[in-house]
């Protein structure tokens, strides 16, 4: 039979394996500050039970997250003290006197709960593992891939070079000049992209959150990119939205969101030429806020980065050029904006549709004030 270790914290005797009948727990008996913690080094514990008066000896671990396991507490005396103030923390207070049944109950509950606690564990770390070898996979192939995506570019900017050298019709040379640039800027954003993907980004500065304007980011991306249209019949507007959306400030990471969105104009731009692309903002009652792309383009709108998501079939998958580089990047990006997102074809209209948390900078303030209020 497994056993399982109880530490049992408190200065008196009246608990022991003996008179609870629990074969299968090995009670650890600790009445001091120094002996906990050499237990709680020494031992493998799975739940521990404390007298009330003792519970100091690993309230600050608890509140550290330094301790994830559940605890049951013995209370003797009415106090107004609560210990309902860890969040995610499974807690059982048993008052006195305490009933054979109701401990072994108590046991029961929180050996279940340790056992869920370690079976996620084991499962979160099957899934980061697994993950890690795929994208150890997926980098090996990617750097296989990298001298014909950075090759096929770089001649077409040196081709094109010296055709616009040795050549002197006006009009033949805006041609190549155009060429030139779609190209060093195709180059530049496959090195970016490439920089990005393999720095698999886990650096605080990347995950950095703060209050930000989505009505501005738009109006930014809109002005940018305006440069770039203005030799296509491209249109780059955004969709009409209500005096409140535009005034919204959020809690979100503004250079991820500028990513996403950067990568998609980048790609309609580079293969349309004549069509729309609209940016727009609404909220939905899940206490989340709505970032909406869509594309209305004439031509080459299935090989846009839009176009291959909706398009999402085993061949594409499986390829590995520069624009799964960027989908994933994408798809990593709002997933690490705890959002999620949906594409839909409403008829040649491609439509993109990202979800992420919505928390108003008023409640955020609120929340702080009553904080501040409580302590």
């Amino acid at each position: 039979m497994e056993r399982y270790n109880i530490l049992y914290i408190s200065n008196e005797k009246e608990l022991d394996s003996k008179t609870l009948s629990l074969k299968e727990y090995l009670l650890l008996k600790s009445y001091s500050a120094e002996e906990t913690d050499k237990i709680l080094q020494e031992k493998n514990i799975q739940i521990i039970i404390v007298n009330e008066n003792f519970f100091y000896l690993i309230e600050e671990k608890i509140d550290k997250n330094l301790i994830d396991l559940p605890v049951i507490i013995l209370k003797k005396i009415e106090r107004e003290r609560s210990f309902y103030n860890y969040k995610n923390h499974h807690i059982t207070i048993l008052k006195s006197p305490y009933l054979h049944n109701e401990i072994r109950q108590a046991l029961d509950n929180s050996l279940n709960y340790y056992k869920l606690k370690k079976e996620n564990r084991i499962l979160s770390s099957e899934i980061s593992r697994l993950e890690n070898r795929e994208f150890s996979l997926l980098k090996k192939e990617v750097l296989n891939n990298l001298s014909h995506e950075i090759r096929t570019p770089l001649n077409a900017i040196i081709g094109f070079s010296n055709l616009l050298v040795s050549k002197n019709q006006i009009n033949e040379n805006n041609d190549y000049i155009s060429i030139i640039e779609e190209s060093s800027n195709r180059l530049i954003n496959y090195i970016d992209n490439l920089s990005e993907f393999l720095r698999h980004d886990k650096t605080e500065d990347y995950y950095t959150f703060s209050h930000i304007s989505l009505y501005h980011i738009f109006l930014s991306l809109s002005s940018i990119y305006g440069r770039y249209i203005s030799r296509k019949n491209i249109i780059l507007k955004l969709s009409d939205m209500p005096p409140c959306l535009q005034k919204i400030m959020i809690y979100s990471n503004k250079h991820k969101i500028i990513s996403i969105f950067s990568r998609l104009i980048s790609s309609a731009i580079y293969n349309a030429n004549d069509g729309s692309i609209s940016l727009g903002i609404s909220k939905n009652q899940k206490r989340t806020i709505c970032l909406e792309y869509t594309e209305i383009l004439k031509t080459n709108k299935d090989n846009t980065l839009l176009g291959i998501m909706i398009d999402d079939t085993e061949h594409r998958n499986n390829s590995l050029d520069n624009e799964l580089i960027e989908i994933r990047l994408i798809k990593r990006n709002i997933k690490q904006l705890n959002g999620n997102f949906h594409t839909k074809n409403d008829g040649g209209i491609y439509k993109l549709t990202i979800e992420i948390p919505f928390e108003p900078i008023v409640t955020l303030r609120h929340k702080i004030m009553n904080k501040k209020e409580l302590s």
